[in-house]
């Protein structure tokens, strides 16, 4: 998001490239911290498996969830799409 824009932070070519920048991208924001992760995917098991594999092999993850992305958002993203969500675990631990 910029400037109240929705826009592109790069432009991979290849299903195989595009894959490895999120994962560097969104590794490189959460890096350091414990981390709680879910893949979303329309119609991709075995690659969110594979982009599930690599987030744990490269964060903190301690909890991660898996599915299917919503018809609408599938509908919009297309078969194979993919999305990433996480934020830092201390986020989800209730105030002492």
């Amino acid at each position: 998001l910029r400037d109240g824009r929705v826009d592109a932070v790069s432009r991979a070519r290849g299903r195989k490239r595009s894959l490895r920048e999120i994962v560097e991208r969104f590794s490189h924001d959460l890096t350091g911290q414990p981390v709680n992760v879910a893949v979303q995917h329309a119609n991709a098991a075995d690659d969110a498996a594979a982009l599930a594999d690599e987030l744990r092999q490269r964060l903190d993850v301690r909890e991660l969830t898996s599915g299917d992305i919503g018809p609408a958002i599938a509908a919009l993203g297309g078969p194979g799409a993919i999305g990433i969500i996480g934020f830092p675990a201390a986020l989800a631990q209730p105030p002492a």
